[in-house]
């Protein structure tokens, strides 16, 4: 799990950024647990809201990560 957690591509904008999200997106809907791919969702549903709401879900996308490395370890 850790591999697929960290292939995100952090700094690409625009198409590339966008490929890189949907291939890390369907990493963790595959391979991680299902409140990951839960926030992540939400992260995608939020894109065009508020921008807390869109920051929830991205912090509740990192517990989960942390928590499935964990139990992973």
């Amino acid at each position: 799990m850790v591999v697929v957690y960290l292939t995100m591509g952090i700094g690409l904008y625009g198409y590339e950024a966008s490929k890189n999200f949907a291939l890390h997106q369907t990493h963790c809907q595959l391979f991680g647990s299902k409140s990951v791919a839960d926030a992540i969702q939400g992260i995608i549903d939020t894109n065009d809201g508020p921008r807390d709401a869109r920051h929830q879900y991205f912090f509740q996308m990192i517990e989960a990560m942390k928590k499935d490395l964990n139990e992973a370890l």
